[in-house]
């Protein structure tokens, strides 16, 4: 990885809060990126929030999938999936849409470490297992306005969370 010097206008935070009822036994996958992208052969900044088996409509499209583009949110209208490696801390993940008749979403994440937690409590009927790994994001957005977003080294956050309460 290079070293990355970063200014004021170069540093980018994401925030993300999620509430709900959990099901007894949850999981998901969620993934997080900011920084500086192109669209159209000009710098935007972006925000990108995603997450799978969580908060579906009835489309499956999941109202958590949002894209941030130069202050401006876009919610994302296709199903989107959050494809981990079977090795979630070391191999490569895909996020992609299903469908790309309007929406397109190809990107690659490639992990360059990770935190985790694996808990199994009494008689297994409580257990934890959480990955989070960071690392660089390649690939491309095209949103239903027809705005084409490429990245290319952008730093992310995935994450895969399974718990039986």
């Amino acid at each position: 990885m290079k070293n990355k010097t970063y200014t004021d206008n170069k540093a980018f935070a994401v925030f993300d809060y999620t509430t709900q009822l959990a099901r007894r036994e949850t999981l998901w996958r969620w993934f997080s990126a900011s920084g500086l992208a192109k669209a159209q052969n000009m710098d935007v900044t972006i925000g990108i929030n995603f997450s799978d088996d969580m908060y579906y409509d009835s489309f499956s499209v999941s109202q958590e999938n949002t894209i941030w583009v130069n202050n401006r949110l876009h919610l994302l209208d296709v199903p989107l999936r959050i494809l981990p490696s079977n090795h979630l801390k070391r191999q490569p993940w895909r996020i992609r849409s299903l469908t790309c008749d309007t929406t397109c979403v190809d990107l690659h994440f490639t992990p360059l470490g990770s935190r985790a937690d694996t808990k199994v409590h009494v008689l297994p009927v409580v257990a934890v297992e959480h990955v989070m790994p960071y690392g660089r994001l390649d690939g491309y957005i095209r949103l239903s306005s027809g705005l084409h977003i490429d990245i290319q080294d952008l730093f992310a956050v995935a994450g895969r969370h399974y718990a039986l309460w």
